[in-house]
């Protein structure tokens, strides 16, 4: 990589990787600015977009509109489950503590040691693999229990039903209530909209604890 973050670069990985998967393969990618770069690739027909599915990794998502931390949470996206999509940042933080021993080597002795940190690293996830897909097991389970109990307590406390068509509809108008909303980051217009938006939620939150 020689120009930085470059569109070009995810363009090209990802075309590699899925042109060695089978035809039936989905594919759920998260990255920093998914939110402009899966319509950048849809547009120009880069990618089979029909197998793709894109969010914005957990922590990255706050420094997006709200329309874009909806549209994009891999919380609220079917198929990522628990995923929180920052692995390359816990790589980032597994290499920087080659930066000291590595900043007086040549350019041929640094690349090597990185490929053996590298290798080493890959093992030790290949290694624990199993174990790590039955603690995201466990753990999605324990969530799952978690939401239906928090559910059922809504359900009693407010006598409203919260059935999967329920739900379906609110995201559904929650979507459309986003495409009505300029989304654009120039100007106040969309910040103004939704602290309004964002206050008015807080009174309705009020007026139902204290009823």
């Amino acid at each position: 990589m020689k120009h930085g973050e470059r569109y070009g670069y995810p363009t090209v990985l990802l075309k590699d990787i899925m042109s060695s998967a089978s035809a039936d393969t989905e594919f759920k990618i998260t990255y920093d600015i998914a939110c402009v770069f899966s319509k950048y690739v849809k547009k120009r027909n880069l990618l089979d977009s029909e197998r793709c599915s894109w969010a914005v990794p957990v922590f990255h998502g706050y420094g997006h509109i709200a329309s874009c931390q909806v549209s994009f949470s891999p919380r609220r996206i079917p198929g990522f489950g628990l995923l929180d999509g920052e692995a390359i940042e816990r790589l980032w933080s597994y290499l920087r503590r080659f930066a000291k021993i590595t900043k007086e080597m040549t350019p041929g002795h640094r690349l090597n040691l990185l490929s053996q940190g590298l290798d080493h690293f890959s093992k030790k996830k290949e290694d624990r693999l199993d174990k790590w897909l039955v603690e995201r097991v466990i753990a999605s389970e324990g969530q799952l229990d978690l939401c239906s109990a928090d559910n059922a307590s809504l359900q009693q406390k407010y006598k409203v039903p919260l059935t999967d068509l329920t739900l379906n509809e609110m995201i559904s108008e929650e979507q459309e209530q986003f495409k009505k909303t300029p989304t654009s980051a120039s100007g106040r217009g969309w910040r103004s909209q939704y602290i309004k938006d964002l206050l008015k939620w807080y009174s309705l939150r009020y007026s139902l604890d204290v009823l």
